[in-house]
C-alpha cells in the first residue's frame, strides 16, 4: 500500500512539473511574439533578412562562422595574351606605331586609350588592372629584363630615399636602359629583397 501511494505521488509531481514547464514555454513564446509585434517595419525587415541568411549558411539554420573561400585567380592563357597584345596594338599611334603617348615621337598620339577599354577587347573576366599588370610585367616588348647589378642596387636604395622619386614607376623609369622600361613591380620586388637580405 505504501509503495502504491509513493508511486502515485511521484507521478503527480512529474505531471505538475511538466505542466509548469509547458506553461513557461508558452509564456516565453508569447513574450517573443509580443516583442516582435512591437517592432517597427524596418526592424522586422532586418530581422527577417538575418534569419534568411542564417538558414542559407548551414543545414541546421545556424551560422557556421567560417568565411567563404574565394576562388583563386586563374593563370593567363596564351589566347588571352594574344588578345591583350592585339588590343594594345589596336590603340597605337597611326604614324609612328608607338603604343604609349610617352613613346610617341611624332607627337600625334591622340587616341583616348584606357586599360578599361582594352579589358573589354580582351573579353572574359580580366579587369583593367589585371590587363595593365600583365602587359607591364610580362608582355611589353620594351620590358627591361636585364640582370640586377650592384650599381643598380645602390641606385635603387638611393632612389627610395629621394622624395622626387616617390613611386615605384618613377624609380623604375630612372633605372631602365635607354629605350626600355623596368616594371614597377620588378623594382619593388628587388627593393624588398635587398632589405630582407640586409636584415639577414
Amino acid at each position: 500500500g505504501l509503495r502504491w501511494i509513493t508511486s502515485c505521488c511521484s507521478t503527480s509531481d512529474m505531471s505538475k512539473r511538466r505542466t509548469r514547464s509547458a506553461e513557461g514555454k508558452s509564456e516565453s513564446a508569447a513574450a517573443v511574439e509580443s516583442k516582435q509585434d512591437q517592432e517597427n517595419p524596418q526592424q522586422k525587415k532586418r530581422r527577417t533578412k538575418h534569419d534568411a541568411n542564417a538558414d542559407s549558411e548551414s543545414p541546421g539554420g545556424r551560422m557556421s562562422g567560417k568565411p567563404k573561400r574565394q576562388k583563386s585567380k586563374s593563370a593567363w592563357t596564351a589566347e588571352e595574351d594574344s588578345r591583350l597584345i592585339e588590343a594594345v596594338r589596336a590603340f597605337s599611334c597611326p604614324e609612328c606605331k608607338s603604343i604609349f603617348r610617352s613613346d610617341c615621337k611624332c607627337k600625334t598620339f591622340s587616341c583616348m586609350k584606357t586599360w578599361k577599354t582594352i579589358a573589354t577587347k580582351v573579353k572574359g573576366q580580366r579587369t583593367a588592372g589585371a590587363c595593365q599588370g600583365r602587359w607591364n610585367t610580362h608582355l611589353d616588348p620594351k620590358l627591361d629584363r636585364s640582370e640586377w647589378t650592384e650599381d643598380l642596387d645602390s641606385r635603387l636604395l638611393a632612389l627610395y630615399k629621394d622624395p622626387n622619386t616617390n613611386t615605384w614607376q618613377k624609380r623604375a623609369r630612372a633605372l631602365s636602359k635607354p629605350g626600355f622600361r623596368r616594371s614597377g613591380a620588378d623594382v619593388a620586388s628587388r627593393y624588398f629583397f635587398l632589405v630582407k637580405k640586409k636584415r639577414g
